[in-house]
């Protein structure tokens, strides 16, 4: 439950009775295996989306459930405090014997994500914290992310920081992008960078090699500049760096990026 945030406990008793493990037990008794890869993230084998919605909606048939699109909730109706019924957009309204309600998000009205739900929770009675953009990217203050856009980088660390404190910090897979970062750490952390946005600037320090103390990194260095002093030092970090971030870091360390690394 620590994945869901400081809330996570209240998940706690749905995840004893339902969790990962009945999860993939759920899905590979319908012939659809699963694989683990790096963080402990299940994928299917097949790679395909599509085919985990194929198993879910054969799921659904096969207790004869009605599967509804194109279908507008505008809203509802109760009675001592209860749902009753729900109201259709131009069709036949919906009564049952209960009602689960599925928030979904705010982030994207074309594809449904209007905020609705929230609304109809505070209409309910129940209280809703303030929305806060939740497994996005994020747009970075300098220019220079732009220049390696589309490379990714496996086995790094990315820490945050507000002021001098350290505020989190994750290992795995970042990717840069045209305005900024993307990638599974940064959509993790993304909702607890952007409340800490709301009190001030945030610094993050990207560690590309962050099972190499300063120590062993200055090794390093120095035994790839003894292998190339001859060349220049622009053609001397291809052992070391992507090769989308040799001009970045060229750039950022202010040396002459044609000075011998002999001289350097």
């Amino acid at each position: 439950a620590q994945g869901f945030g400081r809330k996570g406990k209240f998940l706690l008793s749905g995840l004893s009775v339902f969790g990962i493990n009945e999860a993939v037990e759920f899905f590979e008794k319908r012939g659809l295996k699963t694989k683990i890869e790096r963080g402990s993230r299940i994928f299917p084998q097949t790679d395909k989306a599509q085919d985990v919605l194929g198993v879910l909606i054969a799921y659904l048939k096969q207790d004869k459930a009605e599967i509804r699109t194109r279908t507008k909730i505008t809203g509802f109706e109760k009675t001592d405090g209860r749902v009753t019924k729900l109201l259709v957009e131009g069709g036949k309204n919906i009564i049952a014997n209960k009602y689960i309600l599925c928030t979904g998000g705010k982030s994207y009205p074309r594809t449904g994500s209007t905020g609705d739900g929230f609304k109809w929770v505070r209409e309910l009675g129940h209280s809703v914290e303030k929305l806060r953009p939740a497994l996005v990217p994020l747009k970075i203050k300098e220019a220079w992310p732009k220049e390696a856009q589309g490379l990714s980088l496996k086995n790094v660390e990315i820490t945050v920081f507000q002021g001098n404190k350290k505020q989190d910090s994750r290992f795995g897979e970042a990717l840069f992008t045209h305005f900024g970062l993307s990638g599974p750490i940064i959509l993790d952390m993304s909702k607890s960078i952007g409340e800490l946005l709301e009190k001030g600037g945030v610094k993050l320090v990207l560690d590309l090699k962050p099972a190499l103390d300063f120590s062993k990194l200055d090794k390093r260095v120095q035994r790839d500049f003894k292998k190339y002093q001859k060349k220049e030092f622009k053609n001397s970090l291809s052992d070391l760096l992507p090769q989308k971030l040799i001009p970045v870091i060229i750039e950022l360390s202010g040396i002459d990026p044609q000075k011998q690394i002999c001289n350097v």
